[in-house]
Order: structure tokens, then sequence, then C-alpha cells
């Protein structure tokens, strides 16, 4: 049984050394949505300072999302209300800061004082240090495209590209063969040249990319191909530590575990002693699956990943994919399959005439 977010225990309230509510006994479970009524004066308020730690608890046992209140010293007070969300009866929005800054305000320091901050012991600085970094990267889409326009060799195939998908997105990317899905992802991992437009991948500017910096691009992305490319001559346990190798892995322990953990998210565990043609094409697609997932990219770049697979097997595909981006993964996934974007509807952009647009797919 889950442990309740809220459990309080014969608690009682006081505002400095008035009792405002007594022996309150609540259990609020997960997913709950509860009210709380009365007249004005009669606790309310009260009772929320209470549980964000702007009153003391001192008569009674509670717990709120993992904190004892009885315990809860002054330096554990922002780390309580950074899991919780508090809405005010008279909004407290700063007037003189736009509502863009608003955000960011609240994002940035969590109701922590840049003095609360620094007085942090350092573990604990080190875990807000790393949720503000993470915060601040969430702000900037992880794919940016300004009036790009995609040649290969000297043949225009996409012209004035305009493109942002933001973190935790599903993209679908359609057209006819020839239209310029494979030629985009190819110019997103940076196997074609971005010469025309403005474009940026999870942080590397394709305009100045550079030979030595591909490498570090394709780190940071996960490519899927429609023919799996897998390395036939390899167990499926040998391919995937090749790429972990390749990209800078050493500690065997490590590779050992990290190899477990993208096969079983994957569900295909125990197949690591498997060489590719002892699979069939929908496990050797989850295993390519598995293999982009490695680095734990910020952008997984499917093409085309069940073009060779039978619908049933294209489903089964696709369901590792959505459970991969429900977990916040950003996939840009093109395709010819419009059963697929039926069942499993996302923000769909079509190729065509040498254009991308945004189209809506309505069921029949």
């Amino acid at each position: 049984m889950e442990e309740p977010v809220l459990d309080l225990k014969e608690v009682s309230v006081y505002q400095k050394n008035t009792l405002i509510l007594s022996n309150v006994n609540l259990t609020i479970g997960k997913g709950e949505l509860v009210y709380l009524i009365g007249k004005t004066g009669s606790g309310k308020s009260s009772l929320i300072k209470l549980l964000y730690g702007d009153l003391p608890l001192t008569k009674g046992q509670g717990k709120v999302v993992g904190f004892n209140l009885n315990k809860l010293t002054e330096d554990e007070i922002p780390l309580l209300r950074r899991k919780l969300g508090v809405v005010f009866q008279d909004f407290k929005l700063l007037t003189d800061r736009s509502v863009h800054d608003n955000l960011a305000f609240s994002l940035f320091l969590q109701k922590i004082s840049i003095i609360q901050i620094f007085f942090l012991p350092l573990q604990e600085f080190c875990k807000v240090n790393s949720c503000l970094t993470e915060l601040i990267s969430m702000e900037e889409p992880v794919l940016d495209l300004k009036e790009v326009s995609v040649y290969q060799k000297n043949t225009l195939i996409l012209s004035n590209v305009n493109l942002t998908i933001g973190k935790g997105e599903l993209v679908y990317l359609i057209g006819k063969t020839g239209s310029g899905k494979s030629s985009l992802i190819k110019l997103l991992y940076g196997d074609l040249p971005l010469t025309k437009g403005q474009g940026k991948v999870v942080g590397f500017n394709l305009n100045k990319l550079t030979e030595d910096e591909i490498p570090l691009l394709r780190r940071k992305l996960g490519v899927v191909f429609q023919d799996f490319k897998l390395l036939t001559d390899r167990s499926v346990h040998d391919n995937l530590a090749f790429v972990l190798k390749a990209t800078g892995w050493t500690d065997k322990a490590k590779i050992q575990q990290r190899i477990e953990e993208v096969l079983a998210k994957v569900k295909m565990q125990n197949t690591g002693f498997k060489f590719p043609h002892e699979l069939s094409g929908g496990e050797q697609q989850r295993i390519a699956i598995a293999r982009a997932l490695l680095n734990n990219p910020e952008l997984i770049l499917a093409d085309e990943p069940t073009g060779n697979l039978d619908p049933e097997t294209s489903v089964e595909v696709m369901q590792v994919l959505k459970e991969i981006n429900a977990s916040g993964r950003t996939i840009l996934m093109a395709t010819h399959d419009y059963a697929l974007i039926l069942k499993f509807p996302s923000k769909t952009l079509k190729c065509d005439g040498e254009r991308i647009f945004e189209v809506v797919q309505r069921r029949v």
C-alpha cells in the first residue's frame, strides 16, 4: 500500500498561543481531490500554513510528502516547499515583473531565499543546484529550426522550414517517399550540413557544427533506423556494449548494468546472448531502440521504425516508443504508417512540395 501524501494524527494547530484546531486526524492519498470548507477564521488557512511549514507542529503527529512536520528544521522547509505547489487567494504575483519572469522566479527560487540557498548543507545545496540546472535547460527547445533549407548535394529537398519541438513532445513526420523526411533527420544528426537558415538541436548550433562536434551531438541523440542497423556478427549484448565503449564507457560493471537497464525498458531481458538473426523483426527493432537509449538521449530520431514490420508488431514497437515518451523523452518519428498515428495520436507534420507544415489527423 502506498504511503499517504498527507497524514495527520491528533494534531492541534496554533497561531502563536491561540488554539485554532484540535485533534485533527486526516489522511489524503495520492491522486485525491479534497475540499476544505468552513467559515472565515475557522482554521482552513492555518491548516494549510501548517502543511507548508509556515506554522510549527507542536502537538500531534504529522507527515506531508515524506517530511515529518514534528522534526521539520529551518533548512528542510525550502526542501518541503519544493515538493508542494501553493496557490493563494491574493495571487501573490510580483507586480513589477512580467508573467514569464514571475514563473522563472518561482522555478529558480522555489520559495527559497538567496540567503537560505547559501546556508543549506552542501549535499542539499547540490540537490537544489541540480534542480535549477534542469529547470533552466527545460526552457530551451530540444529542436529549433528557423527558415532552414535542406539540400542533398546541390538538390533542394526542403525550404523555409520553421520547427520547434519542446522537451517531452512526440512529433510525427509524414509524407511520400522522397518528400524529405529522412533528409531532415540526417540534417539533425549531422549527416547533412546546414547551409541556409538557423538550426539548433540539443544545444548544438548546426550552422557552426564541426567534424569534431558531430560525435558529441550524436551522443545526445538516439537514432532508430528502419533497417535496424545491428551488427550481425555480434550478440545483442555486444552490439550494445560496442556503442557504450565507443562513447567512452570503460567500467565493465557499469556497462553491464546499463545494458540490462535498456533491455528491460524495451522488454527484452534475457536476450543478450542472442544474435540478430535469431530475433524477429520486431525484436530487432526493440534492440535498436534499446541501443538508442544507451546514453540517455535528449532527443530520439526514429526514421520509419515500423517500416519493415507487420501491423501487429508495429503496434508493439509503437507502444514501447510511447512508454519511452511518457517518461519525458522527446521523439521525432518519420513514418508512412497512418494507422499508427490514428491509434497513437500526437502532433503531426507533413513534408510536401519542399515544405513542412502541421496537419490534423482525424478519425474517419
